[in-house]
């Protein structure tokens, strides 16, 4: 029986195919935005925490779509790189890696950012930053080289791009659904990717907040048949926390014409179907209902209980990231749709 219902769950995967079509706005910026910094500039934006992370949602030359993470991440004077990739067609399939190293520091390449370490790295390639990016892993188990284009416009989280995150000021944009091409490996093979059919989330964050303690999860969201993008905190920091707002529900939807709405939410992670990590015996939600008072719902479900990035010898914060279904009751709009969530604890 379990091996009829497991060749079942993996047939409705491979039958299954989600609208991975990248934006195509004419412009990242909506002038009349009141947004308080220009993106391409903020790209070399400093603090206790400088953060640059791409989320690809990608379809390959093999008829598989995969979602695709890589992220670096600066702390003082320690530098993190994180990547994992599941495809999602079938989710049998997944590998990541977390490192860190010490003494490194975002550079700037004749005016172009340059956000690696080591194997891993997000770079601008534009004069102005943000126009054109690319991002790669040279890694035995992620291998991928992927080119993006600013053909969506900038979600900024809060409105304005700036909110309070563990008592201090926290900066982070998003362009949410870019246009990808390039190439990665799988399965010993390289693959082709889409680009009509791939997109990706990038998400610029940097300040002096950050957890003393507590727990925060994030979601990323994206409905194809409105093309509503949207970027959810919740955050929970410790008890005994200095800050002033130790928890925080903040919603920000991005709309297609560039114009945002930001709402508060009631936050209920489900304590059914919970995985706990075998590697840093952690336990985290797989399912999650947000209840906005007088608008609506967004039920959230991770496809594959497993999706942790982790290393417990590398001193480097673990971190779920799960590839999830979306069902989004809100706006007047009832439709499906996907995302990613992501679970830290301080």
């Amino acid at each position: 029986m379990k091996y009829l219902l497991l060749s079942l769950s993996v047939s409705l995967a491979l039958a299954a195919k989600y609208d991975f079509s990248p934006e195509n706005s004419t412009s990242a910026l909506d002038k009349y935005q009141p947004y308080l910094y220009v993106p391409g500039e903020s790209q070399f934006a400093t603090g206790v925490t400088t953060s640059y992370w791409t989320c690809s949602f990608v379809t390959a030359s093999d008829d598989h779509q995969y979602m695709v993470l890589g992220h670096t991440m600066y702390v003082g004077q320690v530098a993190l790189a994180r990547s994992s990739i599941l495809d999602i067609t079938d989710p049998s399939y997944y590998e990541m890696y977390l490192y860190t190293v010490p003494g490194v520091n975002v550079t700037s390449n004749i005016g172009h950012l340059d956000a690696s370490v080591g194997g891993c790295g997000i770079r601008g390639v534009s004069d102005d930053n943000l126009s054109i990016m690319d991002s790669y892993s040279k890694h035995d188990l992620i291998n991928y080289n992927f080119t993006y284009e600013a053909t969506s416009a900038v979600l900024f989280n809060g409105a304005l791009g700036l909110f309070n995150f563990g008592g201090k000021e926290c900066g982070e944009w998003a362009i949410p659904a870019a246009k990808t091409s390039g190439t990665l490996s799988v399965r010993g093979k390289e693959l082709t990717i889409d680009p009509e059919a791939s997109f990706t989330w990038y998400d610029r964050q940097w300040g002096d907040g950050g957890l003393d303690g507590g727990n925060y999860t994030w979601f990323q969201i994206h409905l194809p048949d409105s093309s509503i993008r949207a970027s959810i905190w919740a955050i929970d920091d410790s008890l005994n926390s200095t800050n002033p707002t130790p928890t925080t529900r903040l919603a920000t939807f991005r709309f297609p014409d560039g114009s945002h709405s930001i709402l508060s939410f009631d936050f209920a992670p489900s304590s059914e179907g919970q995985y706990t990590s075998p590697s840093t015996g952690r336990t985290y939600p797989t399912s999650w209902t947000l209840n906005f008072p007088g608008k609506g719902s967004i039920d959230i479900q991770s496809i594959r209980p497993d999706q942790e990035t982790h290393n417990t010898t590398s001193g480097g914060p673990a971190a779920y990231e799960g590839f999830s279904n979306v069902t989004f009751n809100m706006f007047g709009l009832s439709e499906k749709g996907f995302g990613l969530a992501e679970l830290v604890k301080g």
